[in-house]
This record gives C-alpha cells, sequence and structure tokens, in this order.
C-alpha cells in the first residue's frame, strides 16, 4: 500500500493547535490543547508528533492535499484579524511513497525514506506554505484539485540531506 506522508510544523510549540477544526478550550495559560485523535478518520491517521511537528499518514494523495490547504486556510482566516505576534504560521510538506510500518511500545510507527523526505520537504517550506514531492504532484487527479484551490503552482528543484538524487517539488500557498 502507499501512503501519504505529511509533515507540519508550526512556529510554535503546540503544532497541533493550529488546526481551527479540532481546537479545544485554552487553559489558564492559553495553551490550546488537541487529542490527535481527533484527527482520525478512513482517510488519514495522525502518526506522531515530533517536538513542534505532527505527522499525519493518508489513504490517498488527494486526501492529504485538501487536509493541507483547508488547515492554512481556515489558519489564514482565524488569523486574519489577530496581532502579528499571536499568529501561528505552519509549513507542510507532502511526499508519497513505501513506508515501513512498525509497532513501537504499543503505538503504529512509519519509518523509510518516504517519512525522511516528507520531513525534509517540509523543512524549507516557508511559512504558509505547502510544498508537494513529485510522487504527489504528477497525478492529473491531483493538479485539477489543487486548480479548485489556488490559481498557481511554483516548482523548484532541491536536493536534501540524507537522500540521494535531485527532486522536484511544487509550493502552493492557498
Amino acid at each position: 500500500m502507499t501512503l501519504s506522508n505529511t509533515l507540519v510544523q508550526t512556529k510554535h510549540q503546540d503544532a497541533v493547535s493550529v488546526l481551527r477544526t479540532y481546537l479545544e478550550q485554552s487553559d489558564e495559560q492559553g495553551v490550546f490543547h488537541i487529542d490527535v485523535y481527533k484527527l482520525a478518520d478512513e482517510n488519514q491517521i495522525p502518526v506522531k508528533t515530533i517536538g513542534d511537528a505532527v505527522m499525519g499518514s493518508f489513504v490517498d494523495g488527494r486526501h492529504a492535499i485538501i487536509a493541507a490547504v483547508e488547515a492554512q486556510q481556515t489558519l489564514r482566516s482565524y488569523y486574519q484579524n489577530r496581532p502579528e505576534k499571536e499568529r501561528i504560521e505552519v509549513k507542510i510538506g507532502i511526499h508519497s511513497g513505501p513506508t515501513i510500518l512498525v509497532t513501537l511500545n504499543n503505538r503504529l510507527d512509519y519509518f523509510g525514506t518516504t517519512v525522511n523526505l516528507a520531513a525534509r520537504i517540509q523543512g524549507i517550506a516557508q511559512p504558509n506554505e505547502i510544498i508537494l514531492s513529485e510522487n504527489v504532484f504528477a497525478p492529473l487527479e491531483h493538479k485539477t484539485l489543487l486548480r479548485k484551490y489556488v490559481p498557481r503552482v511554483y516548482r523548484s528543484t532541491h536536493t536534501f540531506k540524507g537522500v540521494d538524487g535531485v527532486y522536484q517539488v511544487y509550493h502552493v500557498r492557498p
């Protein structure tokens, strides 16, 4: 099975709190908390948090693209009239491919080049940007889906630490 791995990172400590749809009430210190498993449904599974990042797995690239675009749009709308210092900016990288799925401490976890490349792609994203790998961008249905959300997609070429080869990636700013 091919899974799309998406790594989302914010410039703030509580990365998962940025998904407004899933926000819970803040505590006394104003910190939002979220149960990442609320994100789970038949098309997506939150895998783990990694520092201030969240990794998710999707059944296919369409679901990853829709989730990423809707998260960015929701954040932009939510923070539109708030002071700059309160805004949370999210960087999203999406890549698909085979992964190694293991159970560690009674929890599923994903490993492999696909996971590493998703993390590297996310790492080059600018705040409020989504970057797609060639694997995710290439299918015609994904390009058609993206046209519903953005007028233009920008391509760039990159090499990534720890991953062999040169990669075309596609920048989206919904």
